[in-house]
């Protein structure tokens, strides 16, 4: 299969996994939720929580999404840091909804949302 990212990006994503695994497990299972709940959005929309202020993991793991062809690029828009300096970031959206619910379940991640009345909704 033919790649749209670089043969040493692609070599980053492997390393990251391998050294860093459960992070970036997270945050892909994060950028799923975050794609079942919203049409559009950005590695930005990822709480700080699970980034730990580490600029590389996001990008890492949106570029393991979009590989696998959980997610795709849909345009491009300023980032909201002001640490950025104007960089533009990828508008992600998921490329099919069962895709996503399909990834969190084979990850051992739960496709129960839950929602603030505190009853989760199974999609």
């Amino acid at each position: 299969m033919e790649s749209r990212f670089s043969n040493d990006f692609l070599a980053a994503i492997v390393c990251a996994c391998a050294w860093k695994p459960k992070p970036v497990l997270n945050l892909c299972a994060a950028l799923c939720l975050l794609a079942l709940e919203e049409q559009d959005f950005t590695a930005a929309d990822l709480p700080d929580e699970l980034t730990h202020d580490d600029i590389h993991l996001p990008g890492i793991a949106v570029g393991k999404l979009i590989q696998a062809g959980v997610l795709q690029v849909v345009g491009r828009t300023k980032s909201p840091d002001k640490k950025a300096h104007g960089r533009k970031l990828d508008v992600l959206r998921m490329t099919s909804r069962q895709l996503c619910v399909s990834w969190l379940a084979r990850n051992g991640f739960s496709t129960a949302i839950p929602y603030p009345k505190g009853e989760p909704v199974l999609l």
